[in-house]
């Protein structure tokens, strides 16, 4: 069954501030719905990128065949669904209607009621988010975690 709870939300949340810093220009929305899902809205974002200025739901599954982003765009977007997968698991099986996963994860850009903003771009140094996550598998392993899992969790 699906669930997300607070503190991996709120962990989720603390490594996209750290990937994309408020300094440079970035804010997002990030919460947990339903105890079952967890939503990420780019709410602002500096003007070198281009997403648009209306809400905006975007499909994590194949973006990346999208005509409607640019490289960096992409990128962006796959470090954002890398965050949000952090210890996701999906054991769903389509074809006998079973479905299974850690929780849901939405991306969009603006929110239903509040689209993006655009503000001057203020910087281009952003953490990089595979060290990020290095980081946060190696702490994993500190804690108890069996080696196993945390493997996993890094190439799933």
């Amino acid at each position: 069954m699906a669930y997300i709870t607070t503190d991996q939300v709120k962990e989720k949340r603390n490594l996209i501030k750290e990937a994309f810093p408020a300094k440079e220009g970035w804010k997002f929305s990030v919460k947990r719905q339903h105890h079952s899902s967890i939503i990420i809205a780019i709410m602002q974002y500096p003007d070198n990128y281009d997403f648009g200025t209306e809400h905006l739901g975007i499909n994590h599954y194949w973006f990346n065949d999208s005509e409607e982003y640019g490289d960096a765009e992409k990128e962006v977007i796959k470090k954002l669904n890398d965050i949000a997968h952090l210890g996701h698991w999906d054991e769903s099986d389509i074809m006998t209607d079973y479905f299974n996963c850690a929780f849901y994860v939405t991306l969009e850009i603006g929110k239903w009621d509040k689209n993006p903003t655009i503000v001057p771009a203020k910087g281009n140094k952003t953490v990089s988010v595979q060290f990020k996550l290095d980081e946060y598998y190696k702490n994993l392993v500190k804690q108890g975690t069996n080696v196993a899992d945390v493997l996993q969790m890094m190439y799933s």
